[in-house]
């Protein structure tokens, strides 16, 4: 299909990569938005009830994540260019968690930097219990440093919690493009595992939760989150069939299909329709791939520089924003608070994609590299019917 020559020279699709930074965006606005104390929150109502909602939904933007993780993971396997399971960990250990890593003591330095006073009058209850009111102990550390997935595990920076079961789907990805093949019945396996993780969930109290009160239920958690990377498996393997239907609909109804982009962000924060709103980026990815003016845009320098500090901007805006209200906001105030704060996120962000991520990802490749082979040299796939 199209998307072969889409592929750039390092093997990756730049337009994916932008829409990644722009997600990263939407949950830094997201975080700044939830400072805002509640009253003042409450004024703003039209923000969470028009399509504004997409610049201050954060989950959906996770969702999103997850989403393109499975669709980006599942080409390789489907071009019959997979690396050995060794191989294959090694690297996603250096891309995921090596960076991870250095953020959890960069959130940690920052944490022992800050004065202690978490009550800041004129913003919300959200700010206040971000971080941890206690010195760290040793379970805490340990819950960070082995993705225990529980409420102290990511005590110490919040968005921690995709990163958790991001890792723990990558250790069963391969199985995952096993189960969404046509013959094993992908889409009701996805449905299936989606439904038997939500009950479960349910039955342990944590049907709204991120991550687990123990190990056990974080577990379960990641189990929920399993078959939203699932959808982005089955979008990367029918894509072709689904292009060549698309495209022989009456124009007016494709351009229709935008009006998924909003919906998706439109949707309240309620777990059970998570496996919806991943659909719904699934659409968004589908949209985009399917439209030279989208990827155009996507592909512009800003958009591609977003896309490419987006693990890093993601990893480390929290705790950037927490140590910029507790030591500015009682002299500045809320707005040059926030301007500083989001300008720090972003110069931190550049740094840290420079001096982690990107050794990281280097690291990940430098042994057991396969000989690179243009896109447009590689064999054609045909369509996964």
């Amino acid at each position: 299909m199209y998307t072969r020559f889409m592929i750039d020279i390092r093997g990756r699709i730049p337009a994916l990569d932008s829409l990644r930074g722009v997600a990263a965006v939407v949950v830094v606005l997201t975080h700044l938005f939830l400072i805002l104390p509640e009253s003042l929150r409450d004024q703003l109502w039209w923000v969470h009830r028009t399509p504004l909602r997409m610049l201050v939904n954060g989950h959906a933007s996770v969702l999103l994540f997850f989403v393109l993780s499975g669709f980006v993971l599942a080409l390789p396997y489907l071009n019959q260019s997979t690396l050995s399971y060794g191989v294959y960990l090694y690297r996603r250990f250096c891309r995921i968690y090596l960076p991870y890593f250095i953020a959890f003591l960069f959130a940690w330095g920052l944490w022992n930097l800050h004065d202690g006073s978490q009550l800041l009058p004129g913003t919300s209850e959200w700010l206040t219990k971000q971080w941890p009111g206690e010195t760290p102990d040793i379970s805490t550390i340990l819950g960070h440093i082995f993705l225990s997935g529980t409420n102290s595990g990511i005590s110490l920076n919040r968005v921690f919690w995709s990163l958790v079961h991001e890792m723990r789907v990558s250790i069963i990805f391969p199985l995952l493009v096993v189960l969404c093949l046509p013959r094993k019945g992908g889409a009701a396996s996805t449905l299936g595992i989606y439904v038997a993780a939500s009950a479960f969930a349910f039955m342990l109290e944590d049907t709204f939760a991120l991550v687990g009160n123990s190990f056990a239920s974080s577990l379960v958690l990641t189990l929920r989150f399993v078959p939203i990377f699932m959808v982005g498996i089955l979008l990367a393997m029918h894509i072709e069939t689904l292009y060549a239907y698309f495209m022989r609909l009456p124009t007016f109804v494709r351009y229709t299909a935008w009006l998924a982009v909003p919906a998706t962000f439109m949707f309240p924060r309620i777990p059970v329709l998570d496996i919806a709103q991943s659909l719904g980026c699934a659409i968004i990815i589908f949209l985009i791939l399917s439209s030279p003016t989208a990827r155009k845009w996507l592909e512009a320098k800003p958009c591609y520089w977003l896309g490419r500090i987006s693990y890093s901007l993601y990893l480390v805006h929290t705790p950037i924003i927490l140590f910029s209200f507790n030591k500015l906001y009682p002299i500045l105030g809320m707005w040059p608070c926030m301007v500083i704060a989001t300008l720090a996120s972003f110069i931190a962000a550049e740094i840290f994609y420079r001096t982690v991520e990107y050794p990281s990802h280097k690291l990940g490749r430098r042994f057991f590299a396969p000989k690179m082979v243009h896109p447009s040299k590689q064999r054609v796939r045909p369509a996964i019917t």
